[in-house]
């Protein structure tokens, strides 16, 4: 699959693309599809909160938590490799926060944050090598990098608003 054919999805989501693309990545493991996607929207809510750009109804607060506190940890494929997807979650949520404080900074903290930001998506290659191995990572690294659609520009663009508005 190349990146022509993995992100010309019209009609759907982003949500459901990405849900597309694990399942081919993680050649259909429904445990780790759902331990990602799950990831995914616990961490929106919490960006969503944090950032407050988009409003969370009190429904989405109490699925993040519960997610958060019942369905990831219960997660088989969480379950079986937690040893090796903690780490990268505690990486992950580091990485977020750093963005956070250096998205306020200079343009070259600017970029710096942009990449910071995506830091949820370096559990998709690992997932893929739990499961595929080696090669298989390898091989569909460059398209897992290519879930990451937020252009730069367009992140600068954002941070300059929000700098403006304050």
């Amino acid at each position: 699959m190349d990146g022509q054919e993995m992100w010309n999805h019209e009609g759907l989501s982003q949500e459901q693309v990405l849900r597309q693309n694990l399942a081919f990545f993680f050649k259909g493991d429904p445990d780790a599809i759902e331990f990602f996607m799950t990831l995914w929207r616990i961490t929106q809510t919490w960006d969503d909160l944090i950032d407050k750009d988009t409003e969370c109804a009190d429904q989405d607060i109490n699925d993040a938590f519960r997610m958060a506190l019942i369905e990831l940890p219960v997660n088989r494929f969480y379950a079986i490799n937690q040893h090796i997807l903690t780490p990268l979650i505690l990486n992950m949520i580091l990485e977020w926060q750093d963005a956070n404080v250096l998205e306020q900074d200079s343009e070259h903290d600017r970029h710096m944050a942009w990449m910071l930001r995506a830091g949820i998506l370096e559990i998709i290659p690992m997932c893929a090598y739990i499961i595929g191995g080696a090669d298989w990572a390898r091989e569909q690294g460059p398209e897992m990098r290519r879930i990451y659609q937020e252009k730069l520009e367009d992140f600068m663009k954002e941070m300059e608003t929000c700098h403006q508005s304050e």
